[in-house]
């Protein structure tokens, strides 16, 4: 029996081969497609992978402390960490201190000086990005992280306050004046906890040498042998060993405030990815199929001499081994290639191993998955084309492409009806694929650019997440009364040329519900300044508040619930979700938000709390005002009487949503290259598979213009449908991303309808289109008629 299949097997060969050399070029680049399709798509998982691991692997890398204690803030500077450091649950103890004063005569710097070699050794052990580490005993040497914008070779003159000075003085530091160059560039795990400037840390040789002259305000970052359970355990011994009251900074509740970034980022490649291979699968399909459909041509023949459908089906399927083959090369190249591009934004900056990484988790399975679905595929394809029961028949036309021929000038018309009807027979170009691939490719163009304006305009507009001012000053402690900030102060600054709203914010920590909250109250004195409720509504009356949506969850509430304020447990009822602003100790998402007639009924402000409240006035410029001018300017103003003048402080999850700004694009650049090389893979074959058509309408008297029209309507009339379909599936997919992606950071949902979208794409697509079918209509036009029909 094996013998008698010989002949047959060597004839589908011989086919095969025969039909290898004529198309490869087409069957390599199908494969080349068909490879950076899955490259792509498996490089935007294994960087979705890598995003989810970079923080833990910094932090493993770089032995990250697991908690700051900070006795400075309660006003113990010099404490004696003995005991602290005895606990048995700490593995690590490392000092250092906060140094107020001014860089090269600039007041507001702020140094972090280790006390001794032990952080950024033992604990922070940091990732250098470039230069060296300090010299422990050297006085002159700092290191800064990749925010604090100096690069190694940079100098500056630090001068910080005396120790007869306190930092919230007006007065100029009177400390030594410090020369200082930057020696190395670095990367650990707070430059990404905290919003800052950058942190500038000089070597402990600096507090050994002039310490004495200096107001170090001492800190330490800590070591637990079990982060999770020994947490407790540090917050209530710190309070009997260092100071009453000393805070805690948990770096574990800080990692869950980046996790939303992270899961942002995550989402975006998983579903880059998703759609990427799902675009792929669709064109790619598509262009398989008619490329199987070749067999067609010699089915007939190859029957009368022998040929089975097994054989058949394996004579089409053997030149496709090609393309699986190129592809899953390709496909491997493109992804260690594009591997150097992930992670992006927040986790790529984290990342401390960089560049080109070989993820055979995901590799191995991508490219088994891209073999077996070009081959089984294929596969499938030539079993469904070689059967005896596939329509031989003359082509039928549909009522629809009837209409098209009837009322369209001639061309236009055969154009029309053949990218709407891929006929039977020899002639035969299936069509239907080609329609899905372009309403495919217009849902993901217009779904890409809806969820893109979302972006942009949660990007232009801060207020998304709760900044609805420009910037804050906040009074010096004289400037404070009874009741809270000085009329004559507000006067002041609304008095300023540009200053155009402004509202009186006061910000404490209130019990609620045996927690402690961040608690805000604004009180507007000019225009209408205020916090954002992203679901529900502000609170309006004294016994109303709207809550963080983190807080929410933390203390198990929505909308509608009852909470406990302050000692007196006063009751709440929560009236919406809000967002506020975002400091060290706490993020946008985490807060309460009363009125100020609550805040005065339930935390009454006298001059001597002032550690426990923090006063500001939040401020909006007029129209066209320079911000940073005004900034300077208002400070200039104010002089003493403000401690700082700061620009507004955007939360890192809506700044880190610029970092995947960049995915809209990649994946619309893709899905355009795609549908224009699967388009024209589609012209040109129909142009092919139909030249006897196209002959016989030369013969009949078409024009070489009229050929081209045939050629061109068709490639219009496949965008028409399209557009005409992906467009309103395109935004409706858009908006529910976007839904999903304002929910999770979260930010006020604005709906992100582009009413331009219609406009850019109708005439750029027809265009594109126009532009894809000069080639294969210049084929079909250039055809010699004669000898077309003779050979056919």
């Amino acid at each position: 029996m094996a013998h008698d299949r010989a002949p047959a097997l060597r004839a589908a060969g011989s086919w095969a081969g025969a039909d290898l050399r004529h198309r490869w070029r087409w069957l390599l680049v199908l494969g080349i497609i068909a490879g950076l399709s899955a490259g792509l798509a498996m490089a935007a998982v294994a960087g979705a992978r890598r995003t989810v691991t970079a923080l833990p692997r910094l932090i493993e890398e770089t032995r990250s402390a697991d908690a700051v204690v900070f006795p400075s803030q309660v006003g113990a500077y010099a404490p004696d960490w003995t005991q602290l450091a005895a606990q048995p649950y700490l593995t690590d103890l490392a000092r250092w201190s906060l140094n107020f004063g001014a860089v090269d005569g600039d007041p507001g710097a702020l140094l972090f000086i280790p006390s001794d070699e032990v952080w950024l050794d033992q604990v922070d052990r940091p990732v250098l990005v470039d230069g060296r580490l300090f010299d422990p005993r050297a006085d002159d040497e700092v290191v800064v992280d990749e925010h604090a914008g100096l690069v190694v070779g940079d100098t500056f003159t630090f001068t910080p306050f005396g120790p007869d000075q306190s930092d919230l003085e007006s007065e100029p530091p009177n400390g030594p004046d410090l020369p200082l160059t930057v020696v190395g560039v670095i990367r650990f795990t707070s430059q990404f906890l905290f919003q800052s400037d950058g942190f500038v840390i000089p070597s402990p040789g600096v507090l050994a040498n002039h310490g004495d002259r200096m107001a170090p305000l001492e800190n330490a970052h800590v070591r637990l042998r079990d982060p999770e359970a020994d947490i407790a355990a540090l917050q209530r011994d710190v309070n009997d060993l260092l100071a009453p009251g000393t805070p805690v900074l948990d770096f574990g509740a800080v990692e869950r405030r980046v996790a939303t970034t992270v899961t942002v980022e995550r989402t975006a490649l998983l579903a880059l990815a998703g759609l990427v291979g799902l675009a792929g699968l669709v064109f790619v399909g598509q262009a398989l199929a008619r490329s199987v459909a070749v067999i067609d041509d010699s089915r007939e023949p190859l029957r009368a001499v022998g040929f089975t459908r097994a054989t058949l089906t394996g004579a089409a399927l053997l030149p496709h081994l090609v393309v699986a083959a190129s592809a899953a090369t390709v496909a491997v190249i493109a992804a260690l290639a594009a591997s150097a591009r992930f992670p992006i934004g927040f986790a790529g900056r984290v990342d401390p191993d960089p560049g080109v990484h070989a993820d055979w988790v995901v590799l191995g399975p991508g490219v088994a998955a891209t073999l077996a679905l070009l081959v089984s595929g294929a596969t499938i394809i030539a079993w469904l084309r070689t059967g005896a029961g596939v329509d031989e028949g003359g082509a039928r036309p549909t009522a629809t492409t009837a209409t098209l021929r009837r009322i369209l000038p001639l061309p236009v018309g055969i154009g029309a009806s053949t990218a709407l009807d891929g006929g039977r027979g020899r002639a035969r170009v299936p069509a239907r694929p080609a329609l899905v691939g372009a309403i495919a490719a217009v849902v993901g163009l217009a779904a890409t650019f809806t969820v893109d304006h979302g972006l942009g305009d949660a990007l232009r507009h801060p207020e998304r997440v709760g900044v609805t001012w420009q910037a804050t000053t906040v009074p010096a402690p004289d400037q404070l009364t009874p009741t809270g900030i000085d009329d004559r102060f507000v006067d002041q600054i609304l008095a300023q040329r540009g200053v155009e709203e402004a509202s009186v914010m006061r910000r404490t920590v209130l019990d609620v519900s045996g927690t402690g909250v961040p608690t805000f109250a604004l009180d507007p004195v000019a225009g209408g300044i205020d916090l954002v409720a992203v679901s529900g509504r502000p609170p309006t009356g004294s016994d109303e508040a709207a809550i963080g949506p983190a807080t929410a969850a933390q203390l198990g509430l929505t909308i509608g619930d009852t909470l406990k304020v302050g000692p007196e447990a006063r009751s709440l009822r929560v009236t919406g979700m809000a967002l506020f602003p975002p400091d060290v100790h706490a993020g946008f998402t985490e807060g309460l938000w009363i009125t100020p007639a609550t805040m005065a009924d339930v935390a009454p402000w006298t001059e001597n709390d002032g550690g426990d409240t923090e006063w500001s006035v939040a401020l909006r410029w007029s129209p066209g005002t320079d911000a940073e001018a005004a900034v300077a300017d208002l400070s200039q103003a104010l002089a003493d009487g403000a401690y700082d003048v700061i620009p507004a402080e955007l939360p890192p999850e809506l700044t880190n949503l610029d970092n995947v700004r960049s995915l809209p694009v990649v994946l619309a650049a893709f899905l355009v290259a795609l549908a224009v090389s699967t388009l024209a893979h589609g012209l040109a074959t129909t142009v092919r598979r139909r030249r006897h058509q196209f002959a016989v309408l030369r013969a009949l008297g078409f024009t070489r213009a009229m050929t081209r029209a045939v050629v061109g309507s068709h490639s219009t009339t496949v965008a028409l449908v399209g557009l005409a379909l992906g467009i309103p599936l395109g935004l409706v997919a858009g908006r529910l991303g976007w839904t999903w992606v304002a929910g999770e950071v979260p930010l006020q949902y604005v709906s992100p309808v582009r009413a331009g979208l219609v406009v850019i794409l109708v005439p750029a697509g027809v265009a594109l289109a126009i532009v894809v079918a000069a080639i294969p209509g210049w084929w079909a036009s250039r055809m010699h008629p004669a000898q077309v029909l003779r050979s056919e």
